[in-house]
């Protein structure tokens, strides 16, 4: 019952065939795109058929387009465990990406993609907040007498339901392992951190050092691709799923920030008070 109601989505979500994924991104018709100190350089080349890449899908291509929706983009390296196939997923070595990320396609198109390589999109410089509905992990005790818990998606099944909402239907990507990830645009002025939104549920947003990134779809590492299984534009966070990962300040919490240390002056408890009285809504 869990996974039918989380595989519910809306009659406009599209199922995009995996390999030719990157000719179904959507672009914004005259979108602004925002300057940016470019890091990536270097020249236009073929395809890269290496990493196990079915010939015909160009990763500069995929990471163009998702520049072209306004999305930072950066190199990421996929490298394959042979022991079970699952595969690490990290920058290119040397690059600081939360600088050298960028929206601007045509930085991407001349971007020296390396064999192997696929990318990353910078969730904190896009606006972006990123779920990673992940599979194959254990339960932590108090989700155990759920039943029908298998995996990430499940779980936030069970977090909409708790909240009286329906599944989160967005942008979203299918990752090789059989996950999802589920795209969202922050909520201008509440920015949520880098915390599980619950087991199998990580997220990468705004609040973090960096914000975190999630491999672009189109990527294609050890020959399984990332494929958008519904290629809306990304939706506005949730107001429940916010309230998860930022929850509102409350008197209780209030009264804990309101301990002072030893030899705190008279103005700091004025702004701790007035912190009390903001959450009584006074």
């Amino acid at each position: 019952p869990l996974r039918q109601r989380r595989n519910r989505v809306s009659p406009t979500a599209k199922q995009v065939p995996g390999y030719f994924l990157i000719h179904k991104l959507l672009t914004r018709p005259g979108q602004h795109l925002r300057s940016d100190e470019v890091i990536m350089q270097g020249r236009i080349g073929g395809l890269q058929t290496s990493g196990g890449r079915p010939a015909g899908i160009d990763i500069r291509t995929a990471a163009v387009e998702a520049a072209k929706r306004g999305w930072y983009v950066f190199p990421v390296r996929g490298i394959p465990v042979p022991a079970d196939k699952i595969t690490g997923k990290e920058p290119r070595a040397g690059l600081h990406w939360p600088t050298a990320s960028t929206c601007d396609p045509e930085a991407v198109a001349r971007a020296n993609f390396r064999p192997g390589e696929v990318y990353g999109a910078d969730m904190k410089r896009s606006e972006l907040v990123g779920l990673d509905l992940d599979r194959g992990k254990p339960l932590p005790p108090e989700w155990q007498s759920e039943p029908g818990i298998q995996d990430g998606a499940d779980v936030l099944a069970v977090l909409a339901e708790r909240a009286g909402q329906d599944w989160p239907a967005t942008f979203t990507v299918r990752t090789p392992s059989g996950g999802l990830h589920l795209y969202f645009r922050a909520i201008p002025g509440r920015p949520v951190g880098n915390r599980p939104a619950g087991p199998m549920i990580d997220v990468r947003a705004a609040g973090g050092a960096d914000g975190g990134y999630l491999v672009g779809p189109g990527s294609v590492i050890d020959g399984r691709a990332y494929e958008i299984t519904d290629d809306r534009d990304p939706e506005p966070l949730p107001a429940w799923i916010a309230d998860i990962l930022d929850p509102p300040m409350t008197m209780a919490r209030a009264v804990q920030l309101a301990v002072p240390a030893r030899g705190t002056p008279y103005n700091r408890m004025t702004k701790i008070l007035d912190k009390v009285a903001e959450a009584r809504g006074q």
